[in-house]
């Protein structure tokens, strides 16, 4: 996995774990509130495609990350 991440920008490694910590918190704090799994899941899927979309939107693979 290092080695896949190296061909990535440090901004988007960093966008990707922020992501990933953010999901992760997400999920278990539903489940703790007693959140159906279904539920759960369909919360934590939303969340993650805009984080998709932000990166997608932030980062195009050509040119490196976007001016903003």
């Amino acid at each position: 996995m290092q080695k896949r991440q190296q061909e990535h920008s440090v901004g988007l490694q960093n966008r990707s774990w922020e992501a990933q910590m953010r999901l992760c918190r997400r999920f278990a704090a539903l489940k703790a509130r007693g959140k159906e799994y279904n539920k759960v899941v369909t919360a934590v899927a939303r969340e993650l495609l805009g984080y998709s979309w932000d990166i997608a939107q932030r980062f195009d693979p050509e040119m490196g990350p976007v001016q903003e």
